[in-house]
């Protein structure tokens, strides 16, 4: 007996704290989603979303994730309209912002600054979506993910109702429940059009319903222009608009794309600075020779030092008086340099020596030339 009273209060307080344990545990206690379609085949959604806050999972607020971008069992990409018209708490207005994900929007729902209140809390979501009717031949149709399959809460009931334009009937409902891709039927269609499940749905488990009604109800959108050149236009876009890009090209280029002929290319040359012809040819060759001397004196020349002077025999013998105007000698020196030929002589400049001082090496030039300052 002593022993079941030391064990008694530990009884009690695990008696006491299981139910709150088990009320502590945060989910959706309903989800009920309303649609109403459009006459232009637009959408408005309101989602009312029962939940139990504790802190743990839900601290600021909740967030719905909504698929914009998907493909169709064809292999198509579909893409839908997505706008938050209006975000509430237990019927008041509340902070909203939305995020692009990989295949459409996640809506954040709450104040990032505060934390959500506790107990039984009712987030409200009112958006327009566009894009999401199916429409066939002989009727038109709504196959709509009521709750989605990424809560990461279990769902304790799922509610979702629809209304047509005018107040139109539907054909048929079909009802699918469980994880995505699953057709179970775990939900029930009540007399008033409406669907609400019939057991708890576990985390990532869901409501997916489709509706149809006959066509004219609703007003089929027109395709954009783009989209609908394609459907008609696209094998044949695709075959012909490589050739007509190549036939484009070819004309662009006969008209502009030909080179105009290039005019002649002349090189510019000049020596280093600092350095004479003839010492630049000694250091290209590695060894003197004749050229190098020559670059040498006409350098000389043409910087004034010393001047180039062309003459023959006949004229060297007369400006000397060796020889008269007229006469026998005359005409026999005559003879002899023309067969002599030209004879070129070299005079120094001795007043530009005194004006223009000369580098090194022409100095050394102008000293083996005129070694005793002669002319």
């Amino acid at each position: 007996m002593p022993r079941f009273r030391r064990i008694l209060p530990f009884l009690l307080m695990f008696l006491l704290l299981l139910p709150g344990a088990a009320r502590a545990e945060e989910a959706i206690l309903l989800f009920s989603s309303a649609a109403e379609v459009h006459a232009d085949s637009s959408l408005l959604v309101r989602e009312d979303i029962t939940v139990r806050v504790e802190g743990r999972e839900i601290r600021r607020g909740i967030f719905r994730d909504f698929p914009t971008r998907y493909r169709t069992p064809s292999g198509k990409t579909v893409r839908v309209g997505f706008s938050v018209e209006e975000a509430l708490l237990n019927g008041k207005s509340i902070p909203w912002k939305t995020e692009s994900r990989s295949n459409g929007v996640r809506v954040y729902l709450g104040d990032a600054n505060s934390n959500a209140p506790r107990g039984e809390q009712t987030y409200t979501l009112v958006y327009t979506t566009t894009g999401q009717l199916g429409f066939f031949e002989q009727h038109d149709e709504l196959y709509w993910n009521v709750t989605g399959n990424d809560w990461a809460f279990p769902i304790e009931k799922a509610r979702f109702s629809m209304s047509l334009p005018g107040g139109a009937s539907f054909s048929t409902v079909d009802i699918y429940t469980g994880f995505q891709g699953d057709r179970g039927k775990d939900a029930q269609l009540l007399p008033d059009g409406s669907v609400e499940s019939t057991r708890r749905f576990a985390p990532g488990e869901g409501l997916t319903v489709a509706y149809t009604w006959p066509k004219g109800i609703v007003t089929e959108p027109r395709p954009p222009l783009l989209e609908k050149f394609f459907l008609l236009y696209g094998p044949w876009f695709l075959v012909l608009s490589p050739v007509l890009l190549l036939v484009y090209y070819v004309l662009v280029w006969l008209r502009w794309g030909k080179d105009p002929p290039r005019k002649p290319v002349i090189p510019l040359f000049s020596a280093s600075e600092g350095h004479s012809p003839g010492f630049l040819r000694y250091v290209r060759r590695m060894g003197m020779d004749n050229a190098c001397f020559t670059a040498e004196i006409l350098d000389l020349a043409v910087n004034g030092f010393l001047v180039i002077e062309e003459t023959t025999l006949e004229k060297s013998l007369e400006r000397r008086g060796k020889i008269g105007e007229k006469g026998i000698m005359r005409g026999m020196v005559s003879v002899a340099s023309r067969l002599a030929g030209k004879r070129y002589s070299l005079k120094l400049r001795r007043d530009q020596l005194s004006r223009k001082s000369s580098t090194r090496l022409q100095g050394a030039v102008l000293s083996a030339l005129f070694p005793r300052g002669g002319g």
